[in-house]
C-alpha cells in the first residue's frame, strides 16, 4: 500500500513580540491581562452598590479597586483565620493597613460585581447562564489568552482551581493535589502557559456551544474541539 503521510512541519509562529518581551515585572503581566477589565469592573460595582441600596451607593474607582486586588491576592501568603485580623494592631500587616482601611475593604467585598443583575436569565428561561455573573471576565481574559502567539506542543487537560467554598459548581476530584475546587478545562502548552479555558459548569454538552460543521462527539471531545478552535489550521 502506497501511503504518504501527511506534512506535520510546524509553520506556526511562536515568537513573542511587544508587549510580552518588555514586561520586567509580574505586574505588569497582570494589568496587560486585567487594565481593560478594571474599569468594567469599577462601574459595575458602583451599579450594583446602587441596585443593592440607592440610598448608599459605593463609588468604586480604578484605584481603590488596585489596592482591593492587592490585598486579596496578598491575602494568599498570609492567610488568617480571621481576615479582620489583618487590621490588627499587633497580628496585622502594616502594608495592608497602610494601603485601605478594613472599612472601606468590606465595603469594596460587598459590592464587588462583573455582569449587571438586569440582564440575568433565570434558570429554565432561554439563554441562562450559569457562570453569568463572571462571563464578562471570562471572556476578556480567554480573548487576551488566544491572542498570545501558540507554541508547537499543546495539550487539552484539567486543571484545578482550589476553593472552600460551598458551591455547586465545585468539584472533587481525588487524584489532584487540590482535592476541591471549580475544574478548569486548559488548553496550554508545555511551558504551562493557557491559551484557551471553560470552567466547568456542567452544561459543556449543549448544541447551542456548538458550530454549524461540528458534530456531536460526546462532552469531553465537543469541549477539545471547542478549545482547539484558535488553533490555526493547517
Amino acid at each position: 500500500m502506497d501511503f504518504q503521510p501527511p506534512d506535520t512541519t510546524f509553520t506556526g509562529v511562536d515568537v513573542l513580540e511587544q508587549p510580552y518581551t518588555t514586561f520586567e515585572t509580574p505586574l505588569q503581566y497582570f494589568l496587560h491581562f486585567f487594565d481593560d477589565l478594571l474599569d468594567h469592573i469599577a462601574e459595575e460595582s458602583t451599579i450594583y452598590s446602587i441596585q443593592k441600596d440607592c440610598s448608599k451607593p459605593v463609588l468604586v474607582t480604578k484605584t481603590e479597586l488596585k489596592k482591593y486586588l492587592g490585598i486579596c491576592l496578598l491575602l494568599g501568603l498570609v492567610p488568617q483565620p480571621n481576615i479582620r485580623m489583618l487590621w490588627n494592631s499587633i497580628l496585622g500587616i502594616p502594608l495592608i493597613i497602610e494601603t485601605m482601611t478594613l472599612g472601606n475593604f468590606e465595603k469594596l467585598r460587598s459590592v464587588i460585581h462583573f455582569n449587571d443583575n438586569i440582564n440575568y436569565k433565570l434558570r429554565g428561561e432561554p439563554g441562562h447562564d450559569r457562570l453569568f455573573r463572571i462571563r464578562p471576565l471570562l471572556e476578556t481574559l480567554r480573548k487576551k489568552c488566544q491572542s498570545v502567539p501558540k507554541r508547537e506542543t499543546l495539550s487539552v487537560d484539567e486543571q484545578m482551581c482550589a476553593t472552600k467554598t460551598c458551591n455547586f459548581l465545585r468539584q472533587y476530584l481525588p487524584n489532584k493535589p487540590h482535592k476541591w475546587g471549580y475544574k478548569l478545562l486548559v488548553l496550554c502548552d508545555d511551558k504551562g502557559f493557557a491559551y484557551d479555558f471553560e470552567i466547568y459548569s456542567g452544561a459543556e454538552n449543549d448544541p447551542e456551544l456548538r458550530l454549524p460543521d461540528e458534530c456531536d462527539l460526546g462532552a469531553s471531545s465537543n469541549i477539545v474541539v471547542r478549545l482547539c478552535r484558535s488553533v490555526p489550521r493547517n
